[in-house]
Formats: structure tokens, C-alpha cells, sequence
């Protein structure tokens, strides 16, 4: 059987952990540890955690300052005993009391050093997001409350890289995914209830100059279909406007004589305010003259 770490980075989380930790404590599925890896909360997030390890849970409280939620992932991954580790935000919950049992039973079935499922968001109640590929997933991540991964992907791939300081996920999601070595699979299954409007939805400028575009510039040189896609194209886009990158000289690797089409759209958004990019309809009509004016030049 199975043994799971599940890791829960916390700091201030009194008004949430209570929610997250019974989620895990209700599991039909017994064979699994807890790692409550906090960064010295000044609330009673510790208080309310170790109550649940009095009450019988397998839990481990370790309070320390940290550099943020991926020092403290990486904390985690270096006390977990498990096989398999997962991560559970703070204000996220298990999505029933049968989640552990059926991903375990999954694994037996189809073993993999990565396997994921979906979550449920807590706004819009939308289930995200399905299967992925690599293509997919330089266009969007997946929810690390999805993931179960096996503890030797990280002694192969090193940890979180603390320099993104929000989407270290992605960056090694990418990573998983480029590499072939590395067993993926995907269970038609409900992991979690994902709580909306965290930092994970904000841009990562670090991550999308140093990670994120070269990797769609690389999958890109050999996919030249893939920025034919308007959808795509708008997100490359996007990217370049979230990290307000004014010269491709921002954009690590970068190949001019490869990648024309970042030229045209970085002379594109200079043709406005960075203010006025972020309205919607001013970003869209500029986003798709250019993708136009790229079709026309033939640099997509």
C-alpha cells in the first residue's frame, strides 16, 4: 500500500487550516502523513494544527521563517517519508473522504512518478482543467492541489526554484513534462476544492522572462503551428504585457532571427501606455493587428 506525505504550507492560516486539516483527517484512506510546514505564524495556526495531532492524526508541525510557499514546499519534500508527496494549500480541501483511497487505487492500476487529477474551483465551481500535454501546460498549469508526485522525481529534479516566487509549480511542472523519463498520468478524478484569487494568479515577471518564454520560444521553433493559433498567440501576448517587457533583451536565449514575431509585438505594445494595454478592448485590437501583421510577414 501506498504511503502519502501530504505537505500544507501555512502562515496566518487560523481562519482555514481547521477546514483543510479535517478534509485530510476524514480520508477513508489511512496510510498517510501530514507536514503542516508553517513560517512562524503569529496567529494560532500552530495552536489549531497541533490540535489535530493530539486527536490522533499522523501530523508534524514544523514553524520556522521561511522565503515563501515554495521554501516551505521544499521543506516538506526534504522531511516527507512518503512515496508519493501532495500539496495542499491552507485554504484548500480534500474534495471527499474518498479522494486518497481512489488515488492510491489509480496508482496501483497505472503507476507514474506524476499523476494528477482535477480541482473544483471555489468561485466559479468550474472543474480544472483535464489532461495535458506539454503544449498545454506552456499556455497554462496545472493545480499543484492535483498533483500527487513521487518523491524520487524530486531527487532527479532538485526542488522549487525560490528565484519564482509564484509560479515555481509551472517551472517544474514544465520541467516534468519536457522530460521523457519522466512516467505521467492523468485519473479522471475531483482532487480538490481550489480556493480562487491567490498570488498563483498573479504574473510571475521572473518566471516569464526567464522560464516561460523561452520555452514557448523553443516549442515554437520546431511547432510552428502552435503561434498560428490566435488563442496562443494572445497568450504569448499577454505574457509580454504582464511582465512589461519593453526589449527582448528581458527575455532569456532570446534569438531574434528565430523569434521575429517578439520583436513585432513588443513594438506593437510601445505604440500605447502600459495603462492603457491593460484595458481589454485597446490590448485585444493591438494584439490582433499584430497577429495579423506577423501572418502577412510570415514570421508565425
Amino acid at each position: 500500500m501506498y504511503f502519502f506525505s501530504i505537505i500544507i504550507p501555512t502562515y496566518n492560516s487560523e481562519a482555514t487550516i481547521q477546514a483543510a486539516l479535517t478534509s485530510v483527517k476524514i480520508q477513508q484512506f489511512s496510510n498517510f502523513e501530514v507536514l503542516v510546514i508553517d513560517g512562524k505564524s503569529s496567529d494560532k495556526t500552530i495552536e489549531l494544527s497541533n490540535q489535530f495531532r493530539l486527536e490522533g492524526l499522523n501530523l508534524t508541525c514544523i514553524s520556522e521563517p521561511d522565503n515563501g510557499i515554495y521554501d516551505a514546499m521544499n521543506k516538506g519534500i526534504a522531511a516527507a517519508k512518503g512515496e508519493y508527496l501532495y500539496f495542499l494549500g491552507s485554504d484548500d480541501t480534500l474534495f471527499n473522504e474518498q479522494v486518497l483511497h481512489q488515488v492510491a487505487d489509480s496508482i496501483n492500476l497505472q503507476p507514474a512518478d506524476l499523476i494528477y487529477g482535477n480541482v473544483l474551483m471555489s468561485t466559479s465551481g468550474q472543474r480544472y482543467d483535464g489532461a495535458f500535454t506539454y503544449e498545454k501546460l506552456l499556455t497554462k498549469n496545472i493545480s499543484h492541489q492535483a498533483i500527487f508526485y513521487k518523491r524520487t522525481i524530486f531527487q532527479q529534479l532538485g526542488g522549487y526554484n525560490l528565484k519564482y516566487k509564484l509560479h515555481a509549480d509551472w517551472d517544474f511542472n514544465l520541467t516534468c513534462f519536457k522530460n521523457e523519463t519522466v512516467q505521467k498520468a492523468y485519473i479522471e478524478l475531483i482532487v480538490a476544492h481550489f480556493t480562487e484569487g491567490s498570488t498563483s494568479s498573479k504574473p510571475d515577471k521572473t518566471f516569464i522572462q526567464a522560464a516561460l518564454l523561452p520555452a514557448i520560444l523553443q516549442y515554437q521553433n520546431s511547432h510552428q503551428e502552435f503561434l498560428r493559433s490566435i488563442k496562443n498567440f494572445d497568450f504569448l501576448w499577454r505574457q509580454i504585457r504582464n511582465a512589461q517587457i519593453n526589449s527582448s533583451a528581458s527575455i532569456t536565449g532570446f534569438n531574434p532571427r528565430q523569434a521575429s514575431y517578439i520583436l513585432q509585438m513588443i513594438r506593437f505594445q510601445s505604440m500605447v501606455s502600459n495603462t492603457s494595454l491593460q484595458y481589454g478592448v485597446v490590448s485585444k485590437a493591438l494584439m490582433t493587428s499584430c497577429f495579423l501583421y506577423c501572418k502577412l510577414k510570415k514570421a508565425i
